[in-house]
């Protein structure tokens, strides 16, 4: 499976329009068949006390994704009055991807927590990373109270790894870390490290994916 991120930042006074064009966008996408046939799934995230939302389209293969990601430009409009700077677009292999077999989001409530994780840029590096992840990390986070599931995109020719833990509400997010599982898994992967993990928490302000 392939994913299509972008990442935007949208000016102050124009967050909660940005909000609403992407959920109305996904309800749509979700009813259109020629679009819905090509995705599998659309999540979006964000932080409006900066601004910054995390769009990612899911999709079965390489043709599809790129089918698709004319189709996200021609939606997109609509909200680029809202950005303060021109979206980034980005593309990773879905290496993980954990979820009940469908999984639907509309209103306030959801949050996720991103981490991303900078290996060498290798493909052993990258898939060491998701093996820890696969050998451990799902198994401790499937058991916690709250957790919705976990998304794990990777680019073995940059590094970069991005994931994503979506939790029912924050209480259950913050639980997750107080027992210190979090941290010690980061610690597992010091030696494919390039450099430190950053850490940031969104909420979800629109989710569909297929089964």
């Amino acid at each position: 499976m392939y994913a299509t991120v972008r990442t935007s930042f949208v000016h102050p006074d124009k967050i909660e329009d940005a909000v609403r064009i992407y959920r109305q966008w996904v309800a749509a996408a979700a009813r259109d068949e020629a679009i819905a046939g090509k995705q599998r799934g659309l999540i979006g995230v964000g932080d409006r006390t900066v601004g910054k939302g995390i769009q990612i389209a899911l999709y079965d293969n390489v043709e599809d994704r790129a089918a698709g990601a004319e189709a996200v430009e021609t939606s997109s409009t609509r909200s680029r009055a809202t950005f303060a700077i021109s979206p980034l677009r980005e593309e990773f292999y879905v290496f993980v991807r954990a979820f009940a077999d469908e999984v639907s989001v509309d209103d306030d409530g959801p949050c996720a927590r991103l981490t991303i994780i900078r290996a060498r840029p290798d493909t052993e590096s990258v898939a060491q990373v998701f093996s820890v992840v696969e050998e451990t990390v799902l198994a401790q986070l499937q058991r916690q109270r709250g957790h919705l599931g976990y998304l794990g995109l990777g680019d073995t020719t940059s590094g970069k790894t991005m994931h994503l833990s979506f939790w029912n509400t924050e209480s259950g997010l913050e639980a997750s870390e107080s027992s210190g599982n979090y941290q010690n898994q980061l610690a597992r992967l010091a030696d494919v490290l390039a450099e430190p993990p950053t850490r940031e928490l969104f909420e979800v302000t629109a989710m569909r994916l297929a089964g």
